[in-house]
């Protein structure tokens, strides 16, 4: 009886080990198969894609202007898509809040996207002073965010001069490519 136990047990940590050398080689399988630029949120939250030159649109702003895509071609922008209610968008505003006179001086424009209505676009405005453009894009009355394939908040697409897409994703710390352009706000 005793045998038994023995042997079970031994099996029992054979397969526990097995299925830890698996996972671990999964793990490293989805590391080495996703660019080192893209972390997994920029996968799901962004639906353009690097390369694509997105697409045109109108806006308005906070003081009634309409904007369309050509007034921010030529510059390098990045668009931040945020909404009124999102508790990681309110982060990001409170880390940008910190760095607005370096934005403003900035290689790379800032542009906010807000999916809310112009209250709530207000009320973020007030809350979180940037001091940069806010265009307002409800989902009901603009199909800006549905034609940006925007799935989540917050998100930003970093566009070139000729509006073609150089990064995408969610702008936290561990994305490579918003903590470039974040770094060169916080340097100038």
């Amino acid at each position: 009886m005793e045998t038994i136990l023995v042997i079970s047990s031994v099996l029992l940590w054979v397969g526990v080990l097995g299925n830890l050398l698996l996972t671990l080689a999964l793990i490293r399988r989805v590391n080495t198969n996703m660019p080192s630029t893209m972390s997994l949120t920029a996968l799901s939250i962004t639906g353009l894609q690097v390369g694509d030159v997105v697409p045109p649109f109108t806006a308005r702003t906070l003081d009634g202007q309409a904007k369309t895509l050509d007034e921010y071609i030529g510059h390098a922008t990045a668009f931040v898509f945020v909404s009124p209610d999102c508790e990681p968008c309110h982060n990001v505003l409170s880390t940008l809040v910190q760095v607005k006179p370096q934005i403003q001086q900035g290689e790379t424009d800032l542009v906010l996207i807000c999916n809310g209505d112009e209250k709530q676009a207000r009320t973020l405005a007030e809350r979180f002073p940037v001091h940069v453009p806010i265009l307002i894009a409800p989902r009901k009355e603009n199909s800006l965010i549905q034609d940006y394939q925007v799935q989540g908040t917050p998100s930003f697409y970093i566009l070139d001069a000729q509006g073609k897409i150089q990064a995408a994703g969610h702008p936290e710390p561990h994305n490579l490519e918003w903590r470039k352009v974040f770094e060169r706000w916080t340097r100038e």
